[in-house]
């Protein structure tokens, strides 16, 4: 009787868990399909809009797959070191990731501001009339 009712609530678990999975997915799909009006019915602009619904998006996507981690995975009921030791290396990847991001805008700001654009001027031979032009390079 005590294993039968284990599968019950088992079987219990899963469904509920995919339950919320799907409702958030679909409330996802809403947001991502309503994105284009939602800047006329709020009143916001749209880059006010697109970042909020972004953001929303990041949100989501991280408790659905802490969700999914703890439950189908079973690390919900796990010791704590356990979970620090996957956490703890996944924070440190999103860390690199953001600091490579900034880095780069910055970097490209940087030759901006020094070559008053982000041309680079490159010699090239003309092969119809055997002379060099110059060529621009928008990178």
């Amino acid at each position: 009787m005590n294993a039968m009712a284990e599968a019950t609530n088992g079987k219990k678990a899963i469904y509920r868990t995919t339950l919320i999975l799907s409702v958030l997915t679909a409330f996802e799909f809403l947001l991502a399909g309503l994105k284009g009006s939602l800047s006329e019915w709020l009143g916001w602009s749209q880059d006010t809009v697109w970042l909020l619904v972004v953001l929303t998006f990041v949100i989501l996507t991280i408790f659905k797959a802490y969700y999914i981690v703890s439950e189908f995975m079973h690390l919900g009921h796990e010791m704590r070191r356990l979970i620090l030791s996957i956490l703890v290396p996944f924070i440190f990847i999103v860390w690199l990731i953001i600091g490579m991001v900034i880095e780069g805008d910055w970097y490209g700001r940087l030759t901006k501001d020094a070559y008053g654009s982000n041309q680079i001027e490159l010699p090239a031979l003309d092969e119809m009339q055997g002379e060099q032009s110059e060529v621009t390079y928008y990178g």
